[in-house]
């Protein structure tokens, strides 16, 4: 059989011309191409390292600095220094105090405990606090009942307030028909009608409505004569 003559120069060069420009060699091409950007891309094992290290410091700073943020809580020593200066200005109920320090920002049973350390040392006393509130409301012209109501929201017993007792046994100054009708003489209601506008007053005013209805009947017929007193003259 015989040998076929070997391809000329000019026959390889084509030959290879058209490989190169087949589409499977462009597929070729490319994928070896990405492969090589794929291997340039991927970090050496000492880079992620760093960049692990990097990462951690950068959530330890932020820890520190959330933690230099946050408030600090407050303490039973700080809630006692404000009952002081509370204190220096008046009394105060030990409930009044309890709410005024959590409205500050005071947890519940700091609170509760700088308030328990102020009546152990007599800084405070709900028995000084009631008896100056039922003095005062009672120079104020108030009735016991109404005193008598306030009292009880700070959760004291009225009953357990001598100035209140003494008032209710009319053992201090006059009694509570003799106080409403001062208060009205002191504070003359207005209206057409003036034992309606009497009663309305004294109740307002915290008195019962038995000594109400009596103060404003005994009020309304003195001024109704007085009035026609006066007209027929």
């Amino acid at each position: 059989m015989p040998h076929e003559a070997a391809p000329s120069i000019e026959e390889l060069k084509r030959r290879i011309r058209q490989i190169e420009n087949s589409p499977s060699a462009d597929v070729q091409h490319s994928k070896g191409k990405t492969r090589s950007r794929s291997r340039a891309k991927q970090p050496s094992q000492g880079s992620r390292k760093r960049m692990a290290s990097m990462q951690s410091d950068e959530c330890d700073s932020l820890g520190q600095k959330s933690s230099k943020d946050a408030p600090k809580a407050l303490t039973e020593e700080q809630a006692f220094r404000k009952i002081e200066r509370l204190a220096c200005m008046r009394e105060h109920a030990s409930k009044a105090l309890q709410a005024r320090l959590e409205k500050d920002g005071f947890d519940y049973h700091v609170a509760q405990a700088a308030i328990d350390r102020a009546l152990r040392c007599g800084l405070i006393s709900d028995e000084r606090f009631a008896d100056v509130l039922v003095r005062s409301r009672l120079s104020q012209g108030r009735g016991l009942q109404g005193i008598a109501a306030e009292l009880v929201t700070f959760d004291i017993d009225p009953y357990s307030v001598t100035a209140y007792l003494e008032a209710t046994e009319g053992q201090t100054g006059p009694d509570e028909l003799a106080r409403a009708l001062a208060f009205l003489d002191a504070k003359p209601p207005r209206g057409k009608r003036l034992r309606d506008s009497a009663y309305r007053k004294l109740m307002q005013k915290g008195y019962g409505a038995s000594v109400s209805a009596s103060a404003a009947r005994i009020w309304s017929e003195e001024h109704e004569t007085d009035n026609s007193l006066q007209a027929e003259f």
